[in-house]
Formats: structure tokens, C-alpha cells, sequence
């Protein structure tokens, strides 16, 4: 109630708290202790902070909200963030660490089948957008899709991600079609020497800059197919877009409010960092021609952040160069499949895609 900074939050793999009072950290030490393994957020606090409402995900748990009073030991169960999952349906997720190629340390997040062992499955090797963002422990609708069929899933948190340290963040400058893209088959020669996965029966899928990397992973390495969710195909035409964007997001902000900052300029997302991030020079568009494996392309039809034809204008020149490549464009979606009607035609679409290329069994 003072109104003084009491700590801050980092967002890595998973929340942590750093509390500049004993108390409270104290406090923050009990909380942790009822998940252990798993993200524990502070979704609330009391006045009396020993009383919070905990957000807590991971490992076996899709999320769930509870209220504690460490003071009295009381604890009171709120509630389920997908009631409608059953326990049993949920696939076990878990943290690996395995090192490029480089040397350089990697961690990912693994979700395994919830039925049969994990031994010479099918993997699907799923990394995240941004390239600026990171996976940690939590429930992945689409993580969670791919299992439930069987699939071992790979989220690695490859070179230019954040949340684990500004070395690893920086050490993908430039790297959108290189080690970036080197580190995530480097987890699949992890997860076949340790004998989980089938080395020959491996695709990857990603959305925004995950969908180019799966497209460059289409072009050569260890992967039968790729799947592209709003996935960029040519990086010099998405940033010419994105300029334009946010030159028409500036004015509006200048016109509604005229002492607007130029936001834009300081956000992860902005023309200005996304053109340092490649580097001196924009990454290739992917060449059709060179693509060797079979494509599916979903594409949001009200994509304002990678519009539908970076999909559209590929779909044609994959057709043109007599590829495999399906295409699949969902009417009233947008980047982030937000609703439940978009997210279900995409996992029907990639299931169905993966069914015929990679079989899970």
C-alpha cells in the first residue's frame, strides 16, 4: 500500500520472483513449495501478503488457480484453466538440456505421449514465433493436440530466445537461417541418441518465424515434412509489410494523442529491431525449387502481423516447382488463432497433414 517497488518478475522458463523484503520472500518460498517442478505465478496478494491466489502449470498439471493463507495453513482449490480436459488426457511435459553443435547450451521443453512408452516414437519438433520469445513449462494447445496422437514433441528454446540470459538472446543475431535453425536439429540427434524418438520419422511445425524455420527445415535436414502456421516465406517482403504496419500504427497513436511516443520503435515487434535481428543481411526467401519434403500451409485469412500472402505467394511457386505442398487459409482468423473454432481447424489440418506423411504408429 506504500506504493514502493516491493520486487520485480522474470519470465523465463518458468515465473520467478525476486522480493526485496525477507518476508515476503519467505512467503515466495512457500508458494513455490506447493508445485514443485512446476511454474508458479503470484496471480494476486492479499493485504496480509501471506494470502495469495497461486497460478501454478506444468510437468502433469495444464493450470490450475488456488487460494493459499500461509499464515493458517488454509488452501482452497479454485479451479482448472481447461475444465473440460480430463487428467488423463493431459501429456506429460518436462524440461531437457542438450548442447549444439557449437557447444552451445540448449533447453527445451518435451511433451511426451500420455499413453505407451517413449521409446522410437515419431517426433514433431515444434519452435516457438519470434524469434524474440521463449517456451517454458505450461500447457501448448498445440503441444498438447500433436501427444494426444501419439507424437513426442520438441519445443527448443534455440539461440536468439529470451528468457534465459542475454547471451543466448544475442548469439541469434543474424542467425534466423543458421545456427537458429542448426540448434533445433541438434534436439533431434539429442532425443535419437537417448533413443526416444525414430530419426526417420521426424517433421517440424511452427508459427510466424517457427513457420520459416520449418520451411527452411523443408529445404534440408533431418525432417519428411514441415508445416507452416502464418509462417514467413520471405523475410524482405514481411518487413517491408511490418514497416508499413507500423508506420500506420504510429499515425494513429500520433493523431489520438499528439505527445504519443513512436512506441513502435521500442517494441520486440518493430521494423527497427526486427531489421538489426537479421543482421547486415535479410534472410533468403525460401526457394521453392529447394524445397525437398512435402509442406502444409495454414494460413489466417485477418493476419495482420504475417499477412496471408506470405503463404499464398509460396503455396503458388511450390505448385509452380511441381513440390508437394497443401494450403489450408482459415476465413476468420487472425496471427494468434485465438479461438477455440481456429485452433481446432488448425489441429485438424496438421493432424491430418502429419497422419499422411509421418504416421505416429
Amino acid at each position: 500500500e506504500s506504493g514502493a517497488l516491493s520486487g520485480f518478475a522474470h519470465d523465463g522458463e518458468i515465473t520467478t520472483y525476486t522480493f526485496f523484503d525477507p518476508d515476503l520472500a519467505d512467503i515466495y518460498r512457500h508458494a513455490l513449495d506447493t508445485a514443485p517442478g512446476q511454474s508458479v505465478r503470484v496471480a494476486a496478494m492479499g493485504r496480509d501478503p501471506a494470502q495469495m491466489i497461486l497460478f501454478a502449470q506444468g510437468g502433469d498439471d495444464p493450470g490450475s488457480w488456488h487460494y493459499y493463507d500461509f499464515a493458517t495453513g488454509k488452501r482452497v482449490d479454485i479451479g482448472s484453466q481447461y475444465p473440460s480436459v480430463p487428467a488423463e488426457w493431459v501429456a506429460s511435459q518436462r524440461q531437457v538440456r542438450y548442447t549444439a553443435a557449437d557447444g552451445l547450451a540448449i533447453s527445451a521443453q518435451l511433451t511426451l505421449p500420455p499413453q505407451g512408452e517413449a521409446k522410437h516414437r515419431a517426433l514433431v519438433v515444434l519452435p516457438h514465433d519470434g524469434p524474440l520469445w521463449h517456451d517454458g513449462r505450461g500447457f501448448n494447445w498445440l503441444a498438447q493436440v500433436l501427444a494426444s496422437r501419439g507424437y513426442v514433441v520438441l519445443q527448443p528454446n534455440y539461440r536468439g530466445s529470451e528468457g534465459y540470459g542475454a547471451a543466448l538472446t544475442a548469439a541469434g543475431k543474424g542467425q534466423w537461417a543458421g545456427r537458429s535453425l542448426s540448434d533445433m536439429a541438434d534436439g533431434v540427434r539429442y532425443l535419437a541418441a537417448q533413443g526416444i524418438i525414430d530419426p526417420k520419422r521426424v517433421c517440424i511445425a511452427g508459427e510466424g518465424y517457427g513457420g520459416y524455420a520449418a520451411l527452411k527445415g523443408a529445404e534440408g535436414g533431418p525432417y519428411r515434412c514441415a508445416i507452416a502456421i502464418n509462417g514467413i516465406s520471405d523475410p524482405a517482403d514481411y518487413l517491408k509489410t511490418a514497416k508499413q504496419n507500423a508506420v500506420a500504427d504510429e499515425i494513429a497513436a500520433l493523431r489520438a494523442d499528439p505527445q504519443a511516443q513512436r512506441a513502435f520503435m521500442a517494441d520486440a515487434r518493430s521494423p527497427a529491431l526486427v531489421q538489426g535481428y537479421y543482421g547486415s543481411q535479410t534472410p533468403a526467401a525460401i526457394s521453392a525449387p529447394s524445397v525437398k519434403a512435402p509442406v502444409l500451409l495454414v494460413a489466417s485469412h485477418y493476419d495482420k502481423a504475417v499477412p496471408a500472402d506470405q503463404s499464398r505467394s509460396l503455396r503458388d511457386r511450390l505448385q509452380k516447382a511441381g513440390k508437394t505442398a497443401s494450403y489450408t487459409e482459415l476465413p476468420d482468423c487472425g496471427h494468434d488463432l485465438a479461438t477455440e473454432a481456429c485452433r481446432l481447424q488448425t489441429a485438424q489440418a496438421v493432424v491430418d497433414f502429419l497422419a499422411a506423411n509421418s504416421p505416429a504408429r
